[in-house]
């Protein structure tokens, strides 16, 4: 595969197409664009998630001071995963600002994407274990 993109390039690039530089940009856009869009669809499964355990706790409360606690728990709980969703965005904020740049670093792109990618994994892994906990799994 690495082959026939290679070639590709080659080919864009000798017909007056797309340079590597322009074809960096447009992967890295796409990249970008399409996990911004997961990153939306996680916070709103996140949402979910979140309502779903305060509720199953409220319900198994004593009185509303147990209420409370219980709420007050799943709170404390969920505070890494709401913090992962604000790295998220900073590092795709980053991933724009590198794109926007002049002279284009594809290093740096590269390595905003990587990131981006890795966040997304690690919300993952957090919203898996949420979801867990609310007995929401399949």
């Amino acid at each position: 595969m690495k082959l026939l993109a290679m070639l590709m390039i080659a080919l864009c690039c000798s017909c007056g197409g797309a340079s590597n530089v322009d074809l960096v940009v447009r992967d890295a856009t796409v990249s970008a664009n399409s996990t911004a869009n997961t990153i939306e669809v996680m916070q709103s499964l996140a949402l979910i998630v979140y309502r779903t355990e305060q509720e199953l706790q409220v319900a198994g409360a004593k009185d509303k001071a147990d209420a409370q606690a219980r709420v007050k728990v799943v709170r404390a709980m969920w505070v890494s995963i709401w913090d992962a969703f604000k790295a998220a965005r900073a590092v795709y904020s980053n991933l724009v600002l590198v794109l926007n740049a002049k002279p284009l670093n594809t290093a740096a792109v590269q390595t905003e994407v990587n990131a981006l990618q890795q966040r997304v994994t690690e919300l993952s892994a957090l919203l898996a274990t949420a979801r867990s906990r609310a007995g929401l799994v399949q």
